[in-house]
């Protein structure tokens, strides 16, 4: 990447529109700007970085072959080629949403591995799938534009003769 004013945003663009730039669909911006060294607030805006040493040491492993670049690992394509599998989590997502149902990290998490292991048990075998709270996240954004919430809490509740 040429390091004369460039900006994260048009890098992100560039990766995108390279080939099997599908994989990079969800970088955001500050991911980049995390592998790089802070010199200043707008190093990311003009291109004065410089990659960190444990982003060089991590590139310069999976070149030589001793990290395996694990894409798949918690990747929401990761079920890409199983759109009936999709289809179907996002249906009983949507049917428990459309009924009022609290739907947790937990409860998608079990319909995911359910379904999984009804429609493709071998998934499962695959050593690089994890389905983390990061998986889900990402599963919801790309699928069904969904974000998760945390529910708010009364911190202190007033006396009844305030």
């Amino acid at each position: 990447m040429v390091w004369n004013n460039w900006k994260v945003s048009k890098a992100i663009q560039s990766l995108q529109k390279s080939p099997g730039g599908a994989q990079f669909n969800t970088l955001h911006p500050g991911t980049i700007v995390r592998w790089m060294e802070k010199h200043s607030p707008k190093d990311h805006d003009c291109g004065h970085g410089q990659w960190t040493k444990k982003t060089l040491e991590a590139v310069e492993k999976v070149r030589q072959g001793i990290l395996e670049h694990n894409s798949n690992l918690g990747h929401p394509r990761f079920l890409s080629k199983h759109p009936a599998i999709v289809k179907a989590i996002c249906e009983q997502l949507q049917n428990f949403h459309a009924i009022s149902v609290p739907v947790s990290c937990v409860l998608i998490k079990s319909q995911i591995l359910g379904i999984i292991q009804s429609h493709a048990p071998e998934l499962l075998e695959d050593q690089k799938f994890k389905c983390l709270d990061t998986f889900i996240h990402k599963f919801l954004h790309s699928n069904l534009r969904w974000s998760m919430h945390t529910s708010t809490q009364v911190t202190q509740k007033t006396p009844d003769n305030w």
